[in-house]
């Protein structure tokens, strides 16, 4: 608990943070550990909203938690019970295509399956990402799954099949590649921690 209040404090304050947890010793001599430690977290909790780290924190982490992980969460339903197997049961088709040609869409549910998931999979490793502020590795995981997306839209078109949920789906990432370059623009302009003095 105390670890959190003190990430939870802006850099130039972690100091303090240490303070406290020296302090915490003598709250745990005084019989009332949980006490201390709460009423710190909830005083650098009330302070976030003030400092520019403390909004950005929660920006990210409503980001991450409000729309990328129940984006991955729906994608994963689509894979798994939604658009692959409506394609299985025909209602996907449009009314010009040849039945004969069931078979080759019935074949193509495993891959467009995998596809689904990947995209699923990007968007948690976005979020994982986005909160452990590792901007090269979100750069990676947004390829992919930018890839991914336009790999299912063209696939589907090859297919002549309905595209307007990938559609909409590469319009939700497209909106959620501009957010995320806007907070890591964000993150550069925050004070950084202070490296170690190797000689020290």
């Amino acid at each position: 608990m105390m670890t959190l209040a003190t990430a939870c404090m802006e850099e130039k304050h972690r100091e303090w943070g240490l303070a406290m947890q020296a302090e915490l010793e003598e709250a745990i001599d005084a019989g009332k550990p949980l006490r201390f430690a709460f009423g710190c977290l909830v005083a650098a909790l009330r302070r976030m909203p003030v400092h520019n780290e403390g909004r950005f924190s929660l920006t990210a982490h409503a980001f991450a938690l409000g729309l990328l992980i129940p984006v991955a969460a729906l994608q994963i339903g689509l894979a798994l019970f939604g658009f692959p197997h409506t394609l299985a049961r025909g209602s996907a088709l449009t009314s010009g295509q040849n039945a004969l040609l069931a078979g080759t869409y019935h074949a193509t549910i495993p891959l467009l399956v995998v596809l689904m998931l990947v995209l699923a999979i990007g968007h948690l490793g976005m979020a994982w990402l986005l909160l452990n502020r590792d901007w090269p590795r979100v750069v990676k995981a947004g390829a992919l799954t930018l890839s991914t997306t336009i790999a299912i839209v063209t696939f589907m078109a090859v297919l002549n099949l309905e595209i307007d949920q990938a559609l909409l789906q590469g319009a939700i990432l497209v909106v959620e590649l501009a957010v995320l370059a806007g907070l890591a623009s964000w993150h550069t302009d925050l004070p950084q921690p202070a490296e170690a003095d190797p000689a020290a």
